[in-house]
This record gives C-alpha cells, structure tokens and sequence, in this order.
C-alpha cells in the first residue's frame, strides 16, 4: 500500500506557502498570486536553492553559486523529496532544516490543527485531556468538569517536565500523605512543561511568531502523561532500607583482629 502524499505546509520566514501538485507550483496562503512555479527550476543534487524576500515575502531561484544579499533576502534550501513522502516525514525535514540552516519549517496535519484553533490533547490513563494554558489546566474531554490545575504540579529535570501524585480511581490530583484510601491506586504522574505542551500558546504569549518555537519543541501527534506506581517508590525504599539494614549487620559480625 502506497504511502498517502503529504498536504504541503511550508512555512518560510513564518510566510506560509502551500503547494498545488497539479500545477507544480508553491503559493503564498491567501495570496494565490505570489507563487514560484517549480517546473522551470532543476533541482541541484536533489535540493532547491531558493531566495525569499522577508520585505516582499517573495520567493525567486536565483541558483546555487550566487550570492544572496542579506538585506531583506535570505537562502531557502528546500529537499526535493519534500514533495513525494509523506506527513510522517515532516519531523525528518524539519531537523534537517534546523541542523542545516535551510530556513523553512514543514507543518503537519497535527501542526496545522493547533494553528487552526484546536487546542492540544494529552492521554493519561488512557483518558484524553484538553491542554488548556489560558486556564492553566488539562480538562476531561468528555467531562469538562474533571479538570488537572497545573499549578498544583511541581517542576523536575530543570523545569522541563512537571509531577504530581495522581489517583486513578478519582482522576484527581493529590498528596499522598493525606491520602487514606488504597494506596495502590496513586501514581506519580509526569508531563512536558508548558512549551512541551502547547508551543504555540506560549510563543503567543511572548510576542512571538505562532510558529517561531516549534522548531525545538515540536507538536507530537500524541502527548502522553507517564505513570509510575506509588507502590513502586515504597518497594524500592523499602529493598534500599533493607540492604543497608543487612550490610550493617554484616559489618558488625566481622571479628577484628587481634592486636599483637
């Protein structure tokens, strides 16, 4: 089975061009007449050597060997296998284009979504959760009224991921030491920090381009929560007491020498 073409999104200088396969032609988003035909333009060792005028939002071929004024211009370097794979290429090309300095970004069907408006998801305990940052908070897609304040999450690992104790059974939030019911449904619950959640939401809130953080924080088609038992803490402190217990002990039967 045949691996379904990509809709190309491609966003250059956060311009968006979209790409018309019939025609062969790359075109500016709400502006169908600002458009670079590809046809005419060989492809050298498989790339596109392209100009893109910030001022003009203009994109020309002038070539690989001529120079390109820094003055409202820069270098676009485009793979020519953009346009024959797939969405799940994206991630490859966009880290080619980071690693490279190629000054595009190619959005997938997930990327597209957020900047149409739908909001991230996130699955824990196989329950989906509407990441909502203007309220700080993850929200019950099916029962808006279970809801996960971020605030009441603690920063790990130099703020890149955020904690909490989280009950199965409740689908709540909550401190382990005034827990008095079965200890065996709290686990300890881990996310991506607010970034890792929503970078679009977050570059809005900076003054930044919508897009001008996905580059390092990618939209992953699927964020997940991870879950670590409670009981898996306390049985490894537990085997941790215990060891140091039983080398204690065997320190204290070894019979010293005598002195002469």
């Amino acid at each position: 089975m045949e691996e379904q073409l990509m809709d190309i999104n491609l966003f250059i200088a956060d311009t968006l061009f979209k790409y018309d396969r019939e025609k062969n032609v790359l075109f500016q988003a709400g502006n169908r007449e600002n458009q670079l035909p590809l046809a005419p333009i060989i492809p050298q060792g498989g790339f596109y050597y392209l100009a893109y005028n910030t001022a003009t939002c203009k994109l020309s071929a002038p070539g690989l060997n001529v120079e390109i004024p820094s003055n409202d211009r820069i270098r676009v370097v485009l793979p020519e296998a953009i346009f024959c794979s797939g969405d799940a290429a994206c991630s490859v090309f966009n880290k080619y284009s980071r690693d490279e300095h190629c000054n595009f970004y190619l959005a997938n069907k997930a990327v597209m979504q957020r900047l149409g408006g739908r909001l991230p998801e996130i699955e824990i305990d196989y329950q989906s959760y509407i990441v909502d940052l203007k309220f700080n908070e993850l929200r019950d897609a099916y029962n808006p009224s279970v809801r996960l304040n971020l605030n009441d999450f603690h920063p790990i690992e130099n703020g890149r991921f955020y904690q909490a104790y989280f009950n199965k059974e409740t689908q709540m939030l909550v401190d382990p030491e005034k827990e008095r019911g079965n200890l065996n449904d709290i686990y300890l619950l881990q996310i991506p920090n607010e970034t890792g959640l929503d970078p679009v939401f977050v570059a809005q809130q900076k003054g930044l381009k919508e897009t001008s953080l996905l580059h390092q924080y990618p939209i992953e088609e699927k964020l997940t929560g991870r879950l670590t038992p409670l009981t898996f803490f306390r049985a490894k402190k537990d085997t941790t007491q215990r060891t140091k217990k039983d080398a204690k002990d065997r320190s204290r039967s070894v019979k010293r020498k005598p002195r002469r």
